[in-house]
């Protein structure tokens, strides 16, 4: 019995053996010669989740007052939950792409002055 903490971060892995580096600002240079056009496209590297994320409430302590809640303490403020699960709806949740060693590619696009400019079409093929 008694009170447990939680830090409220959530993950989980099944293959993902890539560690993201942690960067505030990144940057991309692209060299464009002369009767030329250039861009670079950004594309992520993965999906987004539309649904639910569940949080297991089984394994945290049962309320001193009341044994039919589980307790826990978050961002300073003590919850007391029933038995079972806290759910928390996701919208728009990137995930990426397992192993990805960023979440975005950075694709540099030149074509020559006068021409059509490429389109935005992620080059599948380049990979």
């Amino acid at each position: 019995m008694g009170d447990a903490s939680f830090s409220g971060s959530y993950s989980y892995s099944r293959t993902n053996s890539t560690a993201w580096s942690t960067a505030d600002t990144v940057n991309s240079d692209l060299t464009v010669g002369d009767k030329q056009w250039g861009r670079i496209d950004v594309y992520n590297v993965g999906g987004t989740y539309d649904d639910y994320l569940f949080f297991c409430l089984w394994g945290l302590p049962v309320a001193a007052e009341d044994h039919r809640y589980r307790v826990f303490y978050f961002d300073g403020y003590r919850f007391r939950c029933p038995d079972g699960f806290l759910v928390f709806p996701l919208k728009d949740f990137f995930v990426k792409s397992p192993d990805s060693p960023s979440p975005a590619v950075r694709m540099q696009r030149l074509w020559a002055d006068g021409t059509k400019a490429p389109n935005t079409d992620f080059p599948a093929a380049s990979l």
